[in-house]
């Protein structure tokens, strides 16, 4: 699997509707609306390098309102994500998914947490309560 993320400036006035119809495009897992000189990313999920470039070239460049495009191609996955899963659970229901559904780190990438941690209880300081002379 291919993955490609591609930087996409647009029109101004139209980037929700850019941004729609560019996740309509088969080949496109994703696309997020981001600050900065770029107003979109898409990321391109596909077999072969001629399905990227089929992707980008051939449907994304051509939607109304895309001005151009920065390709990038991923070489090596970092990090796991199944997204789709995990978006997934609860769908049939109408539900989102609650943290705890998700799936946990792999141990080699948890973070670990210092040796005094969790620190053990503190023993109670309060003075023993006196009786009261009535």
């Amino acid at each position: 699997m291919i993955t490609a993320i591609v930087f996409v400036k647009a029109d101004v006035a139209s980037i929700p509707e850019v941004g729609e119809q560019i996740a309509d495009l088969a080949g496109v897992s994703e696309v997020y609306s981001v600050t900065g000189h770029i107003d979109l990313i898409a990321m391109v999920r596909v077999r072969t390098h001629e399905d990227v470039a089929t992707v980008v070239a051939d449907r994304l460049n051509k939607v109304p309102g895309v001005q151009s495009t920065e390709t990038h191609i991923a070489f090596r996955t970092l990090s796991q994500h199944d997204l789709e899963a995990a978006f997934s659970l609860g769908a049939e229901d109408g539900l989102k998914p609650s943290c705890g559904s998700l799936r946990p780190m792999p141990p080699a990438r948890r973070r670990q947490r210092p040796s005094r941690w969790p620190r053990p209880p503190r023993p109670c300081r309060r003075p023993a309560a006196t009786p009261v002379n009535r």
